[in-house]
């Protein structure tokens, strides 16, 4: 008796869990986050660690490439 028990206990909570998926999934049960309040009085950084990272990593010399290419006849086929 002990196992049916056990049984129907786990197949509710199986059957509530999946209910509970598919209602996240399709949006009806949606879970909000409160955003993270900023003390009174304090401006916002001008600049994020994010953005000058970003600007730092860009090419630095994207308007200054030569026209030649050097490995123009490095390699010959030996074939033709």
């Amino acid at each position: 008796m002990g196992k049916k028990h056990t049984l129907y206990v786990a197949l509710v909570l199986l059957v509530l869990l999946v209910i509970v998926f598919v209602l996240w999934q399709k949006g009806i049960l949606k879970m909000e986050v409160a955003p993270v309040p900023t003390p009174a009085g304090t401006p916002p950084p001008a600049e994020s660690l994010g953005a000058s990272l970003y600007q730092d990593a860009q090419n630095p010399i994207k308007d200054n490439l030569d026209t030649t290419n050097p490995f123009d006849g490095a390699y010959r086929n030996p074939f033709e």
